[in-house]
């Protein structure tokens, strides 16, 4: 009978802890969101990394046992990914606007530079 209480307190203590890193590893998902979000438009690209392999590792912690979960959980954490993925694009938009800008700012210099280089700014009879 002694043996049979301790079985039990163990599974329970086994369920709590489950339970536990359930609502640790959602909260851990928000927060590591939160922050990014947050502060998206000032992280590098390394930050971006570290982050992502961060994210990456409390989903596979998620997704090894989904069930543990509540609805509630599951859905905040859908929400939590639509956010970070949703300033991972704001982000990359971000940067390919500054990036075509700079391009832009280049080209007339490029263009008058090209055209000099080609010889095409000084009239020729062979042309």
């Amino acid at each position: 009978m002694k043996d049979m209480n301790a079985l039990k307190m163990i599974v329970v203590a086994f369920a709590i802890a489950a339970l536990a890193s359930c609502a640790t590893t959602t909260q851990k998902i928000n927060d590591l969101v939160d922050d990014t979000v947050r502060n998206s438009e000032n992280l590098t690209e390394e930050e971006w990394a570290e982050r992502d392999g961060r994210l990456e590792e409390l989903l596979r912690q998620y997704e090894a046992n989904p069930d543990a979960f509540t609805e509630e959980e599951r859905q905040s954490i859908d929400y939590a990914l639509g956010q970070y993925y949703g300033a991972q694009v704001k982000q990359g938009l971000q940067d390919a606007r500054r990036g075509i800008q700079d391009f832009l700012d280049q080209l007339p210099g490029f263009i008058d530079g090209f055209i000099d280089g080609t010889g095409l700014d000084t009239p020729t009879d062979s042309l």
